[in-house]
């Protein structure tokens, strides 16, 4: 009779929320799904700009070097000349440390995960300021190291991102560029 009038109605009821829930649950992950891949989207838009950026710059240094050389090889004075070759030494030497962050990125994203190794944090810092030093005539890098103990990550990950923040700070900031390594970070 009725109870089972009412029954039959309340699961009607619970049939349709259950229906309408997991609906919502459904649109839910649609839209995280395509808010990740915008933000992915955005992030590979964002290093493409990057590196386009830094492959064009040391290229036409490198073409317009070459190309002055070719035409006007015998009107330079020994001096302009070794400057354009010492340009083209630099800037393909730029060039290659860029092809290899894009070898290391593409890497990374065939790999599940980074490879994780003991390092220590001062040896990477160091070693990307020695880099940083070599890459970039008159480099003024002045590093202060603290005690630090071992950490288990991908040096070599690690290591590129700091010659990378020195390299642009030596290209678009002021000098000194200052690098020191803490286990606190200090608010800016």
């Amino acid at each position: 009779g009725r109870d089972g009038q009412w029954r039959e109605l309340a699961i009607g009821a619970l049939a349709r929320q259950t229906r309408l829930a997991l609906q919502r649950l459904e649109f839910a992950a649609r839209a995280r799904t395509e808010r990740l891949r915008a933000e992915a989207e955005a992030a590979r838009s964002a290093v493409l700009t990057s590196l386009s950026h830094d492959l064009r710059t040391p290229l036409a240094t490198i073409l317009g070097a070459a190309s002055a050389l070719k035409e006007l090889d015998q009107q330079l004075p020994p001096a302009a000349r070794a400057d354009l070759l010492a340009a083209i030494e630099e800037e393909a030497a730029r060039l290659n440390a860029h092809v290899s962050n894009l070898m290391q990125l593409s890497r990374l994203e065939l790999t599940s995960k980074p490879r994780q190794d003991w390092v220590d944090v001062n040896d990477l810092v160091t070693a990307a300021t020695t880099r940083a030093r070599r890459a970039v005539q008159g480099a003024d890098v002045q590093v202060k190291l603290a005690d630090l103990p071992m950490i288990q990550s991908e040096g070599g990950l690690i290591e590129q991102a700091v010659f990378n923040i020195i390299d642009n700070a030596l290209a678009h900031g002021k000098l000194p560029v200052s690098v020191s390594t803490s286990e606190t970070v200090d608010s800016l």
